[in-house]
């Protein structure tokens, strides 16, 4: 794994993860429009798929966000991790992190590829995969 694969990677996981929260908001409200429906026993049927699909859609989420939080844990300096984490687990914008951390936006671009190049040496296996189709994750 090079670098640069590791930060396509870091990206596909950042969207696939916002992807799914999008699905579990949207399924939600679909689950309570369910609720109104007038025959109790399809809408529990209904119901029960809906929470599977939501429950599918979180254990993803909770796969994807373990990988970056065990990755984070192979950067030395504790306050890179959490640079490292502020964008690509919480998805903040770099202005946000640079204003709290007190960096400008180009040096937090460098800790970023310290970060990715500390990982990619202490990292010998493949990519975890990253559901390319998340409809799989609906069926």
């Amino acid at each position: 794994m090079t670098a640069k694969e590791l930060q396509d990677y870091l990206t596909k996981n950042h969207e696939n993860r916002f992807y799914l929260e999008l699905n579990i908001e949207a399924e939600m409200q679909y689950r309570e429009r369910l609720i109104s429906y007038d025959n109790p026993r399809v809408m529990n049927q209904y119901i029960k798929i809906m929470d599977g699909y939501i429950q599918k859609h979180r254990d993803e989420i909770d796969r994807l966000s373990a990988i970056l939080v065990s990755w984070s844990e192979l950067i030395s300096k504790e306050e890179y991790r959490q640079i490292f984490l502020d964008r690509f687990l919480y998805g903040k914008k770099w202005s946000e992190i640079a204003e709290r951390s007190h960096y400008s936006e180009k040096h937090l671009f460098n800790i970023k590829d310290k970060c990715l190049k500390e990982i990619v040496s202490k990292t010998v296996c493949e990519l975890p995969s990253i559901t390319d189709n998340l409809m799989t994750l609906s069926n």
